[in-house]
């Protein structure tokens, strides 16, 4: 097995290089980040704290100084959340696609097929390191986007939910090795490394935003009537709002509300004898649509290995 990592390291040295140091950046980037903002956080909450004492212009202004580092590392995590999201696909694409194209493209792959013994092994010593690379990478990619997520003020250490979603957790592992397995099978077939780096990025793209739909759809048909408080604790985002009755428990809709009630409603959207509510999906049901995408992007993995096999071996 270390021979195999050998091999795929000396065929991808540039690349792997490339990614795995652009990969380091942007964890310790994404660390050193979320540990600012939770010290932060903490700084502003003791000083609300200490400052209960005084007089409320006096701790207002004393307290807010932190608010625009605060908002300052939020808008940085945001960047880096969006490049832990698109981690997955570049390891994918990048490490994916040549692993047969390249050899095609260069003539070499009957060669090789031919010294190798069996074109299943010659694969299988290409393909499991890759496998391996980009797990690892985008596992630990994943779980400095995870820390990032709770030391959001938003949740302070508290479970994110659907926060960050696609940008964080096992999630980005999942995703990595499809993509993986979707160019290795584009670039078996189109026998080209850069037409096929450009075929796979569209079908992965489509492949993704078709999983997007899907997923909001899922959200949309399985929101509830939550609270605000709870809405906001890693839920999605929501749907719709409405009130809900403290004495009878009916739901209303704002729009509903509106109709009957010219005026709308008091004091910023409240109303007396009524509770504000969102619907949404709560996020606690966060590892149940993980385990739903990582179940689609399974069936699609197993797929686009079977093809490569069916390839390399014709």
């Amino acid at each position: 097995m270390l021979t195999w990592f050998r091999l795929s390291y000396a065929l991808h040295r540039f690349e792997l290089r490339l990614l795995i140091v652009a990969a380091a950046a942007t964890v310790v980037a994404t660390l050193w980040v979320a540990a600012q903002m939770s010290d932060t956080r903490s700084a502003e909450l003791a000083c609300i704290r200490e400052a209960n004492a005084l007089a409320a212009q006096v701790a207002d202004a004393h307290c807010r100084e932190f608010q625009p580092i605060i908002d300052g590392f939020v808008t940085i995590g945001g960047f880096l959340g969006l490049a832990a999201g698109a981690a997955p696909f570049l390891l994918g694409l990048v490490l994916g696609v040549p692993l047969v194209a390249a050899e095609v493209e260069k003539g070499t792959a009957s060669t090789a097929w031919t010294l190798s013994g069996s074109r299943l092994r010659w694969l299988m010593r290409r393909l499991v390191p890759m496998i391996v690379v980009v797990g690892v990478v985008a596992l630990i990619i994943g779980q400095a986007g995870d820390a990032l997520a709770r030391a959001y003020p938003a949740f302070d250490g508290a479970d994110p939910g659907f926060g960050s979603y696609g940008m964080r957790g096992p999630l980005l592992v999942v995703r990595g090795v499809a993509v993986l397995l979707i160019g290795s099978a584009i670039g078996a077939l189109m026998g080209r490394t850069l037409p096929a780096i450009l075929a796979s990025a569209a079908i992965c793209l489509a492949i993704f935003i078709g999983l997007f739909m899907f997923t909001d759809q899922l959200m949309r048909a399985e929101a509830i009537p939550l609270s605000l408080g709870a809405a906001q604790l890693g839920a999605s985002q929501a749907y719709d709002m409405g009130y809900r009755d403290d004495v009878t428990g009916e739901i209303t809709t704002f729009e509903d509300y509106y109709q009957v009630h010219g005026d709308g409603p008091i004091s910023g959207g409240e109303v007396p004898g009524m509770t504000v509510v969102a619907y949404a999906v709560p996020g606690s049901r966060y590892a149940e649509f993980v385990r739903r995408e990582a179940g689609v992007l399974g069936g699609i993995s197993l797929i686009s290995l079977g093809l490569v096999l069916v390839v390399v071996q014709r």
